[in-house]
């Protein structure tokens, strides 16, 4: 006898005309698609020998007006049976986005060379948020797997209906999915649905939650230093016979730093920094300060023709000197067979002050340059006649450099990168007595000590080197370099300012010291991304009690994602018979006994 014909006579026995199913049969009647289920209805081995006795059957015991479904209020029954995992999983969920809030608040501000574990915070708040991620997962998906037994509990529903719960149940799609496939379901599986999916969000999210600014952080123990010069003082040092030349082993670095300034190539101030970033205290010390006006305007000139030759000779009086004695330049034009046309381009002179005015100070100038230039331009003379195009180029600058008391404010090292800061200029007065000249700023603002010292032997020496751009006395190279430097004042203030950074190291030179800054990343912490993560383990948490609650309204037994009522199904009663809500013993009839569906399955 087939399977069909044992199940039919198995229900004629008992005198009831519900339907038999077996696996893979749809179910009859305008319930076709429903089943019903409890766990005293599960057929044991007992029942599977007995395969031919109806009074074998295990009785499912449901009374006139009892649900299959529910299951009958005992003892054994309490409210939270079943769900001991779960509950486990929410409070672990809980307690992960707490951990990550105490850690975040601990370490937010710090260094991130404070932290010590063997992990990154970056892999710690990875790992809560992965398995707070897992925990709200878990615990929505086992809300949405019970509710879809209480939905078929509660209302008549095709099994279709529970596959889209079980979809829902099994990731963000299914989720997506339930929004317009689960019509009239319950609030809660709406919301776990929507739990499920914005979960997805948790692990990129986490991501942003820790940041790593740099700062410049002060280092202990570590400090920045320059050095400054309150008094300059070689002593006899390069110095020779009973008139005392002074030669270029006095101090050749600051002839060096005057030449370099030149050419545009100024030394970095000695500040050292043996951190990456560093700061000074502001300092003053002893210093040459330039200063250039433009007289073009105001200088004599005078020009006549060489009889002899074809030649124009000009002389040019600049304004300035000293008690009526000016700054006096020639200029001259010149053509021949030989070598063409050609005119002076620049010509440079120097006044000492001091050899002119025997009540001299150091507030007056240490040395007066004059200087005229003239276009360079290829102005040739036709039939070798003198060309006078030339002199209306006329260029005439005045310069002036002065020894002078200097302070330095806001000096800074950034990356190696030497920021001098601000830099200020106070004239000096002195009584030129004796070997060591006492100069004195007059300003009583002056933020320093307003007394310095130099000596006599290296004031001339500043002034040596100054001359070396006299071109009446010096190289015609010097004066070149000048006149292609296309900017004479700002090519004066590089040769003065070579010659302060030298003079800062000098020989009585004393160390000021700074702070030092390394740059290091500090933790800080975005709480703003946290938020999402504490919302979703809270959400689910409620959703899972709304659940067992109503579990426990429904008298529904936590069967959650469990395949046993699936597999221990029930037929239901035809159409027109009682209702489904009210069940009598002759209305169930249990399917083949579990060894016959897994054949079915097999199938």
């Amino acid at each position: 006898m087939t399977d069909r014909g044992q199940y039919a006579e198995l229900n004629t026995a008992r005198g009831t005309n519900a339907t038999p199913v077996l696996p893979g049969d749809s179910l009859p009647g305008s319930h076709a698609d429903r089943m019903i289920f409890t766990e005293a209805s599960v057929p044991t081995e007992e029942h599977v020998a007995n395969k031919g006795n109806v009074n074998a059957l295990p009785n499912a015991k449901i009374q006139s007006g009892e649900s299959p479904l529910t299951s009958r209020p005992d003892h054994r029954h309490r409210f939270f049976q079943g769900w001991a995992l779960q509950l486990a999983s929410a409070l672990v969920g809980i307690l992960c986005f707490v951990a990550l809030l105490v850690i975040a608040t601990n370490i937010h501000g710090k260094r991130l060379s404070s932290w010590t574990l063997p992990i990154t915070p970056n892999a710690v708040v990875s790992i809560l948020s992965t398995v707070s991620q897992a925990t709200i997962v878990y615990a929505a998906s086992e809300a949405i797997s019970q509710l879809k037994w209480i939905d078929l509990a509660k209302r008549s529903s095709k099994l279709r209906h529970l596959q889209i719960f079980d979809d829902a149940s099994r990731g963000a799609w299914g989720s997506l999915k339930f929004f317009w496939l689960g019509r009239q379901s319950s609030v809660l599986a709406y919301v776990s649905s929507l739990i499920i999916i914005c979960s997805l969000a948790v692990s990129p999210l986490s991501q942003q939650i820790l940041s790593y600014p740099q700062r410049s952080t002060l280092v202990t123990g570590i400090y920045s230093s320059v050095p400054r010069s309150q008094a300059y003082d070689y002593q006899d040092k390069g110095v020779s016979g009973v008139s005392g030349v002074i030669s270029s082993l006095r101090d050749g670095a600051l002839e060096a730093a005057a030449i370099s300034g030149l050419y545009d190539l100024v030394r970095s101030p000695p500040f050292a920094c043996p951190g990456s970033n560093c700061t000074y205290p502001a300092f003053t010390t002893l210093g040459i300060a330039s200063s250039c006006t433009d007289v073009t305007t105001t200088t004599e000139q005078f020009c006549n023709n060489n009889a002899t030759y074809p030649e124009l000779q000009c002389n040019y009086t600049l304004p300035g000197g000293i008690d009526g004695y000016g700054l006096n330049l020639s200029s001259y034009g010149l053509t021949s067979a030989h070598s063409g046309w050609s005119h002076t381009i620049i010509n440079t002179t120097t006044i000492i002050p001091m050899d002119y005015d025997t009540s001299f100070n150091t507030s007056s100038p240490l040395v007066q340059i004059g200087i005229i230039m003239f276009n360079d331009s290829d102005i040739s003379a036709a039939n070798f006649e003198v060309s006078t195009e030339w002199e209306s180029t006329l260029q005439a600058t005045v310069c002036e450099f002065s020894l002078v008391a200097q302070s330095y404010s806001n000096s800074t090292s950034i990356n190696g990168t030497i920021q001098p800061g601000s830099i200020k200029s106070w004239p000096l007065t002195s009584d030129m007595g004796g070997a060591l000249w006492n100069m004195t700023v007059q300003d009583e603002d002056f933020p320093g000590n307003r007394i310095f010292t130099i000596n006599y032997f290296d004031f001339e020496y500043i002034i040596q080197v100054l001359e070396l751009f006299d071109t009446t006395t010096s190289s015609m190279s010097y004066a070149d370099a000048l006149y292609y430097s296309g900017d004479v004042p700002a090519t004066m203030q590089n040769i003065a300012t070579g010659m302060s950074y030298h003079m800062l190291s000098g020989p009585n030179a004393t160390t000021v010291t700074g702070d030092v800054f390394a740059i290091e990343a500090y933790i800080q912490v975005n709480r703003a991304w946290i938020i999402l993560t504490i919302i979703l383990s809270c959400s689910s948490a409620l959703v899972l009690i709304a659940v067992i609650v109503q579990t426990h309204k429904a008298k529904v037994r936590p069967w959650k994602s469990k395949l046993d009522p699936l597999l221990y199904g029930f037929v239901l009663p035809s159409k027109g018979e009682e209702s489904p809500h009210t069940w009598s013993e002759s209305h169930v009839e249990f399917l083949p006994r579990r060894q016959t569906i897994v054949e079915q399955l097999k199938r």
